[in-house]
């Protein structure tokens, strides 16, 4: 397989093709000629970079640690200041490290990273780990199963999650439930767990353009609905009890917006081994931690 390749499920109507060696990332999903994530250009393409890409992996944790230091059972590590330019290190090493094809069938992918923490590794991520993304296409939906195995001799902190850049148009509704909501400071950091506020709330279906969020929700039920009336077209996701925070994205005058399944809150892997509500685990040796997010499709009247 070349660097430049790309992966393409098919399954009825559907399509799905992947950038394994971007990060293991999703380029574009469609169905019946329907895009569900935004527009990739070919500019974008041609960066190599996952998060200028349709979805990829949250691994081996979501969101930021703060400054790019990892305290961890008494241990300080110093881990890769963000690409993009944040003081802070970003979503783990998964979505730019590039991935292989373990498996493939028209509508099925697995693909796997291998990642050693040697001397050169290590500021990527200081413990060595397995991971997995499994892809599997229906005519009417989508299942991504993420798994990560410790492979390191000592306890490492460790979390899940997806980052989907779903299609904006101006008619596109969303909505979900959730119990509380994080606010963040200037440094784009949480600082205190509140009440989901009454304009923040998208508990009854609302346009992304509502507000402008860059937030993680808390008590998530695991369930969110998308729908494209213009299409005709509805998304539900649903994910696995491990994924109990969503990160919800809308910035504004973009063409996307994201609804991102996590199974912990921002920051928290500086909490993994603290007893909470955080959602941060800690795997030993030889464990590992895995979940699934199910998109279906349905057909609006």
């Amino acid at each position: 397989m070349t660097e430049d390749a790309f992966v393409t499920l098919t399954a009825g109507q559907s399509s799905l093709t992947l950038k394994p060696q971007t990060g293991g990332a999703i380029v574009d999903w469609s169905t019946d000629g329907v895009a569900l994530l935004r527009p990739i250009s070919d500019e974008a393409l041609a960066a190599g970079n996952a998060r200028k890409l349709g979805c990829f992996p949250l691994i081996p944790y979501s969101n930021r640690i703060a400054n790019a230091q990892l305290s961890f059972l008494g241990q300080d590590y110093a881990l890769r200041p963000d690409l993009q330019g944040e003081v802070h290190s970003i979503h783990g090493n998964g979505w730019y490290t590039p991935w292989r094809v373990a498996e493939r069938d028209d509508q099925r992918l697995v693909l796997a990273l291998d990642h050693l923490a040697d001397s050169d590794r290590t500021i990527d991520w200081p413990f060595s780990y397995n991971a997995r993304q499994t892809f599997e296409l229906l005519p009417d939906g989508l299942a991504i199963t993420l798994e990560i195995e410790n492979r390191d001799s000592r306890p490492m902190p460790a979390g899940l999650g997806l980052h989907p850049y779903f299609r904006r148009s101006p008619q596109s509704q969303l909505s979900f439930s959730t119990g509380a909501v994080w606010l963040n400071g200037p440094d784009k950091l949480p600082t205190s767990l509140v009440p989901v506020p009454s304009g923040w709330s998208f508990a009854e279906p609302g346009s992304p353009d509502a507000v402008e969020l860059d937030n993680c929700f808390a008590q998530w039920d695991g369930k969110v609905r998308i729908t494209w009336p213009e299409n005709h077209l509805a998304l539900t996701m649903t994910a696995s009890d491990i994924f109990q925070h969503l990160v919800v994205f809308t910035p504004a005058g973009k063409d996307f917006f994201c609804v991102e399944p996590v199974s912990h809150a921002n920051g928290a892997l500086a909490l993994a081994a603290t007893p909470g509500d955080h959602g941060a685990r800690v795997l030993a040796p030889g464990d590992a931690l895995t979940g699934t997010v199910r998109f279906q499709l349905d057909q609006l009247a």
